[in-house]
């Protein structure tokens, strides 16, 4: 064997030995990116619009009324949330051709849920001018059911913000709103 055929001979088995040797080391790990997406998630709705908050007998109108309306609003968000409440006007109207009307603050709104992770605001009287802040802070939620009520107290009810206004039934439209 000459020098030349022995040194393409070592060369060929080396290279097949490198070779061999690159393709019989597996790979024992590996990286992938997993990536979370979060969508913004914030929603409230309000379950039941029809608030029945009425004064029928001498004792409602002597003692004031309530109404707890269970689950009223269900809640949604992936943050901390507030919750605001703000009349759409600044009377009740009774809808008659020539509309008879009272001031909207003589009904007071609370939220009386206890889960929402913080004490909420004592209830308040409605305001056209001025949305009211029922709870602030609260713990994010998905799909939280909240109680809310409704009053008329006796400093009002027995008041002239009632009395002297003729019988039916007064209407306004109120809109909660939740914001992060």
């Amino acid at each position: 064997m000459t020098l030349k055929s022995f040194c393409f001979r070592s060369m060929a088995i080396l290279g097949l030995a490198v070779m061999v040797s690159t393709q019989t080391q597996a790979q024992t790990t590996a990286t992938a990116n997993v990536n979370v997406t979060l969508s913004p998630l914030l929603s409230i709705n309000v379950n039941d619009a029809n608030v029945p908050l009425a004064l029928n007998t001498l004792t409602d109108y002597q003692n004031g009324v309530s109404v707890e309306m269970p689950g009223q609003l269900t809640v949604s968000s992936l943050l901390p949330y507030s919750i605001t409440v703000k009349a759409n006007g600044a009377s009740f109207s009774d809808g008659t051709a020539t509309p008879n009307t009272m001031d909207v603050d003589i009904v007071t709104v609370g939220i009386t849920s206890t889960n929402l992770g913080v004490t909420p605001a004592a209830a308040a009287p409605l305001s056209a001018t001025t949305a009211y802040t029922l709870a602030t802070g609260a713990l994010p939620a998905l799909a939280k059911s909240l109680d809310v009520t409704y009053s008329i107290p006796e400093t009002v009810s027995n008041s002239d913000k009632v009395l002297g206004h003729p019988s039916g039934t007064y209407t306004q439209v109120i809109t909660y709103t939740i914001a992060n």
